[in-house]
């Protein structure tokens, strides 16, 4: 009987339900990225331009909570609002915010390293004219330049978005897809996306 009265005590602190409300946020916005980086057409790109995003936002959160912003967390908001007669955020829940944001920051970076935006450029669109040539490995630069001047592809990669297909036909145009594979190498996608 000890063990549930220990438990029930947690329910009757006064920062139980905000503390609550920012978790369920927290977990509907890592609920809506995992469902974003789903799907048929999703590609190391996508899942690359998602998580950086939502890496701006933990950064901006951790901003606005840090100046006593939680406008944002709208569940926290209201529970704040019923709660606070002058509605300021209590320092030790700021700070646990703030705390757990750097937390969950840092894990996705980890988690997921960061791609070179340079190579994303050269399998996005081999035809781009501010590509650096240079920035492109020996082994493979003269398969790149063949690839780069090849108008059959340049209009398949015009025609369509970048999808499996369109990778597989630039692959086959530049000899076997040396340049591509060795591009793809770099970033992995985990294999739970």
């Amino acid at each position: 009987m000890k063990g549930k009265d220990d438990l029930l005590s947690h329910f009757n602190e006064v920062l139980w339900d905000p503390r609550l409300a920012y978790l369920a946020h927290i977990f509907e916005q890592l609920n809506w990225l995992n469902l974003k980086l789903q799907g048929k057409e999703r590609n190391a790109f996508h899942h690359t331009d998602c998580i950086c995003a939502f890496l701006d936002k933990l950064q901006n959160w951790q901003r606005k909570v840090s100046t006593g912003n939680v406008a944002m967390f709208e569940n926290l908001s209201t529970v704040l609002d019923d709660i606070e007669e002058d509605r300021l955020l209590d320092p030790s829940l700021k700070n646990e915010i703030i705390q757990h944001l750097k937390s969950l920051e840092s894990e996705l970076k980890r988690y997921f390293p960061e791609f070179e935006e340079e190579e994303g450029k050269l399998v996005r669109n081999p035809f781009s004219s501010t590509l650096d040539i240079a920035a492109i490995s020996d082994d493979v630069r003269d398969e790149f330049l063949d690839l780069r001047n090849d108008s059959a592809a340049r209009d398949l990669c015009e025609e369509k978005s970048l999808t499996h297909e369109v990778l597989e036909a630039c692959h086959e145009v530049c000899y076997g897809g040396k340049v591509s594979q060795s591009i793809m190498k770099g970033p992995k996608v985990s294999k739970f996306l």
